[in-house]
């Protein structure tokens, strides 16, 4: 009589659902930062007006500078640049104003900001500014008025 091998069958199903497991995490981590995060950088003038540049180099999105013609903060602050790549607790402040939400599971992903009590929020598909929305276009200024309303130039 033969005998029944069920601890076989059973190490061979954990083989395959090891090796299942193992290449289908690979493969979703690796399309999870398979594109560069989002780029931001921030300046302020000495009159305290803020300037950004965003830009996201694997989708060929940007470079769109925002001008705020409000005065953001009371000083200048010398040009800095924010890569949005690993998540962090929100709220928080940035440079000027705040982060609001960012979702970065799969990179670019979507980021919010406010500065000025203007909402500024990056997506792949657009760019929103207040309740404005702008399509990618490389070297476009956008300039925010005191009221929130915003206009692009090319």
């Amino acid at each position: 009589m033969k005998r029944d091998r069920l601890w076989r069958h059973l190490l061979i199903g954990f083989v395959i659902a090891l090796a299942l497991y193992v290449s289908l995490f690979y493969f979703i981590e690796h399309r999870r930062t398979a594109q560069t995060p989002w780029l931001v950088s921030y300046e302020v003038d000495t009159t305290g007006h803020a300037k950004l540049e965003i830009s996201q180099q694997s989708l060929g999105l940007g470079p769109v500078e925002i001008r705020f013609l409000s005065p953001t903060t009371n000083g200048a602050l010398a040009r800095i640049q924010v890569e949005f790549r690993n998540p962090t607790p929100v709220p928080r402040p940035m440079p000027v104003g705040r982060c609001l939400f960012e979702d970065l599971t799969f990179l670019p992903g979507t980021v919010a900001l406010d500065i000025s009590s203007t909402g500024i929020q990056m997506l792949p598909r657009a760019l929103t500014i207040g309740t404005n929305e702008f399509s990618w276009q490389k070297t476009r200024t956008i300039e925010v008025q005191p009221d929130g309303s915003s206009h692009a130039f090319q």
